[in-house]
């Protein structure tokens, strides 16, 4: 008897980013998403990362700040973090000058696992945004390098 429901297996690679192309098993790809944790290898092998760290910072005034500094639970997840940003006002109106949300930069480092660093997060005030890592398993020589992502065409206007 099986101890794991099995919900589909990974065909192939897909892109650099720790992404894969899978054969889903379920009446929906949607439904998988809603699953805490997905396991390799016959229940082996959990696809969340515990005790990553995670660094999110910001530039203000040409120096970089530290906003959190904090490790993923066993769900690869970090707990909701509360981040300053401008009032939503300024999103509700095309002719105010201010920029409407700001931006974060976030560094992810896991032992075996290459570090990402992702750049120009837009954070609004009162919305929950969600951002998922995919960290991809380093082959020894790979943690020299860093994966680097950023948001395009947003830049930061100063005060904001």
């Amino acid at each position: 008897m099986k101890e794991f429901l099995e919900c589909g297996k990974i065909v192939s690679t897909h892109g650099v980013r720790g992404e894969v192309k899978a054969e889903v098993w379920m009446d929906s790809p949607e439904e998988m998403t809603a699953l805490k944790t997905l396991y390799l290898d016959g229940g082996k092998t959990p696809l969340t990362v515990k005790g990553a760290r995670v660094l999110v910072t910001k530039v203000i005034g040409g120096i970089r700040h530290t906003f959190y500094d904090l490790l993923t639970d066993s769900s690869g997840q970090t707990r909701i973090l509360e981040m300053p940003a401008p009032s939503v006002e300024y999103s509700q109106s095309p002719t105010v000058s201010v920029q409407p949300y700001a931006l974060y930069d976030a560094d992810i480092t896991a032992a075996g696992f290459i570090p990402v660093s992702v750049r120009s997060l837009p954070i609004f005030e009162g919305i929950l945004s969600v951002q998922r890592i995919a960290l991809i398993p380093s082959t020894g020589t790979a943690e020299k390098e860093t994966i680097t992502e950023s948001v395009p065409d947003l830049t930061e206007v100063p005060h904001a």
